[in-house]
């Protein structure tokens, strides 16, 4: 008695990668992806325009009255402060912004995990959020399919 096999006009072969799991979809990275750039872009956005806002429009040539600092000490805050932050931003955030990219692009793992961590930092009013993308990003980086992916 013939197989079922035996009865089609032509055989069907396995490939020989499928034995092999399946890469990870870049879909699957693609999520903590975007959200690293979404916050490191509204991080951006927030320190640079609350800056301007709180330094110009806000606290602009008076000490608040809830703040009790002296008038150099106000305008050390007024002056450096911003200026700290303004650096801090425009150097901590674009390599997120990088990272988040490499990470969409399954390219260069270790600025993927770094971008994880950076959105992590306390650097924003956004910082929460951030935390929450970045252990997110930082749980799919670490699977083995993902890491393997990378390479």
């Amino acid at each position: 008695m013939p197989e079922e096999d035996d009865k089609l006009p032509f055989r069907m072969s396995r490939p020989a990668d499928m034995d092999e799991p399946p890469a990870p979809e870049p879909a699957r990275v693609a999520g903590p992806a975007n959200g690293v750039i979404i916050v490191a872009s509204l991080a951006i956005l927030l320190n640079c325009v609350g800056g301007f806002v709180l330094r110009n429009f806000v606290f602009p040539n008076q000490v608040p009255a809830g703040l009790n600092m002296s008038c150099g000490a106000f305008n050390l805050w007024r002056s450096d402060v911003p200026f700290l932050e303004a650096c801090v931003t425009l150097l901590v955030y674009p390599l997120a912004i990088a990272g988040g990219i490499q990470m969409k692009r399954l390219r260069s793992y270790p600025l993927a995990l770094t971008s994880a961590l950076l959105v992590m930092m306390p650097c924003s009013v956004i910082f929460p959020i951030g935390l929450a993308i970045g252990i997110w990003a930082l749980a799919v980086l670490g699977d083995d399919g993902v890491r393997k992916a990378f390479s």
